[in-house]
């Protein structure tokens, strides 16, 4: 009742923070995620891709790796009928994808593979890779659709055929309109054993992807989507790969092996980049990647260098994850090239409000299908080198990698070409180009950072804006607070970006309900309310001054101080005999914080005394003090029923991890196979995986990678789950004795798990 609103929602839940879909996106998901489940479909006999992973195929010098062999193996025999491949950025989809096609055309024959992709620019690469018909998914999609009409027109030609009415020279051009509208049938419609493969699957939205499978799964084809939810997501409502990804816990087909880059660390830190883990920020910073300073410095540096790689012929790009940026870095290549006479200053208005002239390297944005270079429609990211501009706003490009020629109507020139120096992020992901250089600021996602930082074969570097002012036209000069690249970076890989699926933000809204951080906080908020009262007579007859009384309330160490309490009571302790000794132990006349002061001296008193008499702790999943005395039926119950919370979800995190015998269980030791032993085992990782849990510490060492320790909770905690590390180890070592101590087993214990001091 205390924690409950007029209106009878809790206080536990923020106002205005509900998340909201629709049924029709819930439908679509459960639609594919039930089909990724389903086995049955099209495959291929193990002894088939065995004998074909193991040739080099055609046209390559080089066989398959293990790890490519090895995921095309798991689709092709999976007989899944809708499937995933997961391919960070450089790891070698393509040849995969390659591999995959001849693994499958030697048992369904040629032509049974068809790709896919998000936009008609992909596609195109696709096709130059695989060697197969492909499509961009709106344009079969569209075709598709009209496949119903197409069918009336064939049986309307066929009844007309079958009129005895129809004249000889009429008979024959029905026949030639029959084969043509049969022809048209047969090219866009899936049969039966078909491999669709949909390239850059993470930008394919929810409700496409859905129609795709449907269609394929009533001509009992087999998709597959190939991808990776790490890099950018649809614009429209996706997050659909992820969300299958996801839902094969942790058993997708995946590449493991990084190709792209030059650099071994390079390799390395790429994958650490995709997972958001903080170390990757050190190797950059240490192979010197890593440029700081306000805005205007970083646009200097950042062109310059890519002047530099141009300069010396290399393949280069700048990216920024925002289109304002973009159009800056734009305007100023366009402007340092005309000064250096290399393109002409007049020209015609592009999209933008810029100008484009003879020289210039573009981008066009949209399909034309009736613009065409040497058999080659115009695509939507397709790049250009104007040869001339005329003044009704018409303008010749050549393809930048050939010589075809289009000529481009003003209206298509004004809305939907671009100058092509810099890019977003988005427009860059599926480039493979020799260097990159990015901009990069606090409002940066996760997933733009490591798509920006994935391009370069030979090195990619990043120039981080840590003056950055949201609204520099309202801004007071230095008065702005800077960070470090390293603090920026930081919140860069914790501020995710990339669309979600609904089903998975209601796992995530689940998990969070249930997770450690959540109950903890509020299991320690009902028990300082339930407590109050009893803290508040035990500081009042402690010997505390008025004076010093007051500050210990004011004081934001006041809740460590009654977090300390519990912990000692929860000890087996006698805090109402102890606190007025410890109060009165020494003076606090010169105490700046009283309440600091006090929790130091019952945090210390607690542990020293603990320690004399060990097994008396009453902590919820080894880590947080239970409240004792809670008098009021309501708070208890209320309190009940998140310590069994808590207890649970450790224990099934444990036992999760063990089974999957994830790497920092590695460190604890072996499993014992002594059932006793198991058990004790077994409390002491519930506890470590309580604190990973609510901590959110990853990687492969318990405690995390040398965590910085800012919080008192956190510092507390983290005692405690050294203290089981140490204890797991013991028993799984089957050592009889336990001990603290600079030489024991705890200094070994902090070694091995990396912890030392």
């Amino acid at each position: 009742e205390l924690l409950r609103r007029a209106d009878g929602t809790s206080r536990f839940r923020a106002r205005g923070h509900e998340i909201y879909t629709t049924a029709t996106v819930l439908d679509a998901e459960a639609r594919l995620l039930d089909t990724g489940r389903q086995v049955g479909g099209p495959a291929v006999a193990e002894g088939t891709v065995t004998s074909v992973t193991a040739a080099k195929l055609p046209g390559r010098d080089h066989p398959l790796s293990l790890d490519q062999a090895t995921a095309i193996t798991q689709i092709a025999t999976s007989g899944r009928s809708l499937d995933v491949l997961v391919g960070p950025a450089g790891s070698g989809k393509t040849a995969t994808m390659a591999g995959l096609r001849a693994v499958w055309e030697a048992h369904y024959g040629a032509g049974s593979v068809l790709g896919l992709a998000p936009s008609a620019a992909a596609a195109e690469v696709l096709a130059a890779e695989l060697g197969v018909d492909t499509e961009n998914v709106a344009k079969w999609l569209h075709e598709h659709h009209q496949e119903s009409g197409r069918l009336n027109r064939i049986a309307q030609l066929r009844a007309e055929l079958r009129s005895s009415r129809a004249s000889p020279r009429r008979r024959s051009l029905l026949r030639r309109h029959l084969a043509t509208a049969e022809e048209e049938v047969a090219r866009w419609r899936l049969r039966r054993g078909q491999l669709v493969i949909v390239e850059e699957a993470s930008l394919a939205g929810t409700f496409a992807l859905d129609e795709l499978v449907s269609a394929a799964t009533d001509a009992r084809a087999k998709v597959l989507l190939v991808g990776d939810q790490a890099q950018l997501s649809a614009v429209e409502a996706g997050g659909a790969f992820a969300a299958l990804v996801a839902d094969r816990n942790g058993s997708a087909p995946e590449l493991s092996d990084v190709r792209r880059f030059h650099h071994e660390w390079e390799k390395r830190a790429s994958i650490e980049l995709r997972q958001g883990n903080d170390s990757a920020i050190g190797h950059y910073d240490d192979h010197d990647r890593i440029t700081s300073g306000d805005r205007d410095q970083m646009l200097d540096a950042l062109y310059l260098a890519w002047k530099d790689d141009t300069k010396a012929g290399k393949t280069s790009l700048m990216i920024a994850g925002d289109l304002g940026t973009v159009r800056e870095l734009n305007a100023r290549a366009r402007a340092d090239r005309v000064a250096g006479g290399q393109v002409t200053q007049g020209g015609v208005e592009v999209a933008g409000g810029t100008t484009a002239g003879v020289g210039d390297q573009v981008l066009t944005r949209q399909n034309n299908r009736r613009l065409v270079a040497a058999r080659r429609w115009v695509r939507n990211g397709d790049r250009w080198i104007v040869t001339a501009t005329r003044p009704d706003g018409t303008m010749t490009v050549k393809r930048s990698n050939g010589a075809a020629c289009v000529d481009l109507p003003a209206d298509y020139v004004k809305d939907h070409v671009e100058l092509a120096y810099a890019s977003s992020a988005h427009r860059a992901q599926g480039r493979t180009i020799d260097t990159a250089h990015a901009m990069i600021s606090p409002t940066t996602t996760r997933e733009v950072l490591y798509v920006s930082a994935s391009r370069g074969r030979e090195g990619n570097w990043l120039y981080v804006d840590t003056h950055y002012d949201p609204d520099p036209g309202t801004a007071h000069g230095e008065t702005t607070e800077s960070l470090t690249a390293g603090e920026v970076l930081a919140a860069v890989l914790r501020n995710e970006g990339a669309d979600v699926a609904a089903h998975e933000v209601i796992r995530r809204e689940q998990h969070e309900a249930e997770g450690m951080e959540r109950l903890s906080a509020e299991y320690l908020t009902l028990a300082t309310l339930a407590q109050e009262e009893r803290w508040r007579a035990l500081l009042e007859h402690s010997g505390l001054t008025d004076a010093e009384l007051g500050t210990v309330r004011s004081s934001e160490a006041r809740g460590p101080l009654m977090a300390a309490l519990r912990q000692a009571e929860a000890r087996g302790l006698d805090i109402e005999a102890a606190f007025p000794q410890l109060v009165a132990g020494r003076s606090l006349a010169d105490a700046f914080d009283v309440a600091a002061v006090l929790h130091g001296r019952v945090d210390r008193w607690s542990r020293a005394a603990a320690g004399r008499r060990r097994g008396a702790d009453n902590l919820i999943a080894g880590l947080i003090p239970r409240a004792k005395g809670v008098t009021d039926p309501e708070m208890a119950r209320a309190l009940a029923e998140r310590d069994r919370a808590m207890e649970q979800r450790a224990r099934a995190l444990a036992e999760r991890a063990i089974e999957a015998g994830e790497s920092w269980i590695k460190r604890l030791g072996r499993s014992p196979s002594d059932p006793v032993r198991w058990a004790q085992w077994v409390c002491e990782v519930s506890t470590i995986a309580a604190y990973r849990d609510r901590w959110h510490i990853i990687g492969e060492r318990p405690l995390g990678e040398a965590p910085r320790l800012e919080r008192i909770e956190q510092m507390g905690q983290c005692r405690l789950a050294q203290e089981a590390a140490t204890r797991a180890i013991v028993i799984s070592e089957r050592r009889q004795g336990y001990e603290q101590s600079d030489g024991g087993p705890e200094a070994q214990v902090q070694v091995q798990m990396g912890l030392e001091r």
